[in-house]
Protein backbone atom coordinates (compact mmCIF):
# COMPACT_ATOMS: atom_id res chain seq x y z
CA UNK A 1 0.00 0.00 0.00
CA UNK A 2 1.56 3.56 -1.02
CA UNK A 3 1.99 5.88 1.81
CA UNK A 4 -0.30 8.11 -0.50
CA UNK A 5 -3.16 5.83 -0.89
CA UNK A 6 -2.70 4.57 3.47
CA UNK A 7 -3.03 8.73 4.04
CA UNK A 8 -6.06 9.36 2.09
CA UNK A 9 -7.33 6.30 3.81
CA UNK A 10 -6.67 7.31 7.50
CA UNK A 11 -7.87 11.06 6.77
CA UNK A 12 -11.38 9.79 4.86
CA UNK A 13 -13.38 9.95 8.02
CA UNK A 14 -11.35 13.61 9.40
CA UNK A 15 -12.12 14.74 5.93
CA UNK A 16 -16.02 14.08 5.83
CA UNK A 17 -16.12 16.24 9.27
CA UNK A 18 -14.07 19.08 8.06
CA UNK A 19 -16.06 19.35 4.51
CA UNK A 20 -18.66 20.98 6.92
CA UNK A 21 -16.25 23.57 7.34
CA UNK A 22 -13.46 23.84 4.86
CA UNK A 23 -13.85 23.70 1.17
CA UNK A 24 -10.85 22.47 0.27
CA UNK A 25 -10.94 18.89 1.88
CA UNK A 26 -12.96 18.80 -1.55
CA UNK A 27 -10.24 18.54 -3.59
CA UNK A 28 -8.15 16.20 -1.55
CA UNK A 29 -10.69 14.33 -1.63
CA UNK A 30 -10.67 14.85 -5.94
CA UNK A 31 -6.73 14.18 -5.44
CA UNK A 32 -7.45 10.61 -3.47
CA UNK A 33 -9.77 9.72 -6.12
CA UNK A 34 -7.15 10.35 -8.96
CA UNK A 35 -4.54 8.45 -6.75
CA UNK A 36 -6.59 5.48 -6.57
CA UNK A 37 -7.09 6.10 -10.55
CA UNK A 38 -3.45 5.91 -11.02
CA UNK A 39 -1.28 4.97 -8.93
CA UNK A 40 2.19 6.49 -10.38
CA UNK A 41 0.79 9.72 -9.07
CA UNK A 42 1.06 11.34 -6.13
CA UNK A 43 -0.33 14.07 -3.58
Amino acid sequence: VRFGSLRCFLFLPHLFLEMRRRWYTRIVLFQCLLLSKDPTSTI
